[in-house]
This record gives C-alpha cells, sequence and structure tokens, in this order.
C-alpha cells in the first residue's frame, strides 16, 4: 500500500509485490482477452472466406451446369439443322431422279410417236403411188398415155452411155491445148505402165525357168512363196492392163471430140478430177453412184 509520509507517498516492499503481482495479472487478462478477440476474429474471417468460397464453388458449378445446357442445345440444334439439310438434300436428288426419269420416258414416248407417224406417213405415200399407178392404168391408152411412154423410154435411153454426137455438143471449157497437156500425160503414163508390165512379166518367166531347170529338191515354204509372188505379180499386171486400156479410150476420146465429159450424164468433168486422174469418164457424182452399185 501506499503510505503518506509528509506529503510523499512511500512504498514498502510488500506492497510494491502486490501492485506489481497485480498489474501482471491485469497485463496478462489483457493479452488473453486480446488473443481471444483475435481468435474470434480469425474464426470470423474464415468463416466468412469459407462461405465466400463455397459461393464462389456453387456459381461456377452452377455457370459450368449453365454452359453445359447451352452446349447441348447448341448441339441439338445443330444435328437438328444437319438432319433437315441432310432430308432436303435427299428430297431434291429424289426429285431429279424423278424429273431425269420423266424425261426419258417423255423422249421414248415421243421418239415412238414420231416413228409412228413416219411410218404412217410412209404408208400413205405408198398408198396414194399404187393409187396413181392404178389410175394411170386404168386411163385409156390417148396422147397423155404415149407422151408418158415416150418420156420413160428416153429416160431408159439415157441410162446408158450417150452417144458421141451428143457428147460432141457439150461444151467443158478445154481448150487445145489443155487437150494437148492432158494428151501427154496420158501417154507418158502409158509408157510407164507398159515398161513396169514387161519387166513384170520378165520376172515371172524367169523364175518359172529357174523352177523348171533346178534338179535341186525345194523346200515346201520357198515353193509356196513362190507361187504367191507370181500371183502377186499376175495381178498386178491385170490392174495394169485395165488402166492401159482406160488410158486408150480417153486418148480415142480426144481424138473424137469427146474428152472431158461424163460419158452418161453429159455433164462436164471438173478439171481439177482431169489432172488428178486424166483418163476418167465419168464425173464424181456417177462414179460414187457405181461405187455403191457395185458397177466399178
Amino acid at each position: 500500500m501506499l503510505r503518506p509520509h509528509g506529503g510523499i507517498m512511500l512504498f514498502f516492499p510488500t506492497d510494491l509485490r502486490n501492485w506489481s503481482e497485480g498489474l501482471a495479472k491485469k497485463l496478462s487478462k489483457k493479452k488473453a482477452g486480446s488473443k481471444k478477440k483475435t481468435k474470434a476474429k480469425a474464426t470470423t474471417k474464415k468463416a466468412s472466406t469459407k462461405k465466400a468460397s463455397g459461393k464462389a464453388s456453387k456459381r461456377t458449378r452452377k455457370s459450368d451446369k449453365s454452359a453445359e445446357k447451352s452446349s447441348k442445345a447448341a448441339t441439338k440444334v445443330k444435328s437438328k439443322a444437319k438432319s433437315k439439310a441432310k432430308s432436303k438434300a435427299t428430297t431434291k436428288l429424289k426429285s431429279k431422279a424423278s424429273k431425269a426419269k420423266s424425261d426419258k420416258t417423255e423422249t421414248a414416248k415421243s421418239k415412238t410417236t414420231k416413228a409412228d407417224a413416219g411410218k404412217s406417213k410412209v404408208k400413205a405415200s405408198k398408198a396414194a403411188s399404187s393409187k396413181k399407178k392404178l389410175a394411170i392404168a386404168s386411163k385409156p391408152r390417148g396422147k397423155i398415155y404415149r407422151r408418158e411412154v415416150a418420156r420413160s423410154d428416153q429416160a431408159q435411153e439415157r441410162i446408158g452411155p450417150l452417144s458421141d454426137s451428143a457428147l460432141r455438143k457439150v461444151k467443158t471449157g478445154l481448150t487445145r491445148q489443155n487437150l494437148a497437156e492432158f494428151k501427154q500425160m496420158l501417154l507418158e503414163r502409158r509408157a510407164l505402165i507398159l515398161g513396169d508390165v514387161e519387166s513384170m512379166r520378165k520376172e515371172s518367166q524367169g523364175s518359172n525357168d529357174a523352177g523348171d531347170l533346178s534338179h535341186v529338191p525345194m523346200h515346201m515354204a520357198d515353193a509356196g512363196t513362190d507361187a504367191y509372188e507370181q500371183e502377186f505379180t499376175l495381178g498386178l499386171i491385170e490392174i495394169d492392163q485395165k488402166l492401159l486400156e482406160a488410158i486408150n479410150d480417153a486418148l480415142e476420146r480426144i481424138q473424137n471430140r469427146t474428152y472431158g465429159v461424163c460419158i452418161d450424164t453429159g455433164k462436164p468433168i471438173s478439171r481439177a478430177r482431169l489432172e488428178f486422174k486424166p483418163w476418167a469418164k465419168y464425173s464424181i457424182d456417177t462414179a460414187r453412184k457405181k461405187e455403191r452399185l457395185g458397177q466399178i
């Protein structure tokens, strides 16, 4: 305790101990209270952080769920769009196939109808021609009938070669100089062919003489080749002889002044054809017709 002593407070040892002990207890109590307060604050902070983290986790879960839902919805929409597109494509292909089939059927029908129409026209024309023939046959033999007979006779006569007098009347446009040039060409060609024919004949005769004179036995293959060569040369000789006949006929036509005219139709032969084939006696059209009929 404090004791006053002449206006001065004096402390005794016992009192000082007690006072220090009490002060120490108070300080310890204050420290304990502060520690409790700090602990309480820490616990409250932890609880708040836990709550905040729980709320955040809940929010993240909710956001994840919403994202999953949105992704599922998007995939559903995409799948629906794909299915719709596929269905549209299939429908388009089916429609195109059906259109193509319908077009084919229509074209086939049109072709059949055209063919039927052509057949009917041919039948009608044949029937009309037969009726005309019957009518002509049933008519009396008057002036009209005689004219028709005369025309048919003239047409039959024109089918064969024309006479020299008729051919001389045709104007070919060839001058004397042109005729002399063609004559020279024909003579040169005839000389070449005659030389070839003579050489081929000599070769064939020489091979025959050698085969007859030789007493050495010959192989069958060699004999066959010799026979083939002989036949080939004989064929060439025949072709050259026909060409010689055509050249001689052309020279005769030059002398008779009927050269350059088709002997069947009486039309002039073109200059280009004569230059390419100076022994030609038919025009290009009549020659093609005769080749089709097998007359050349």
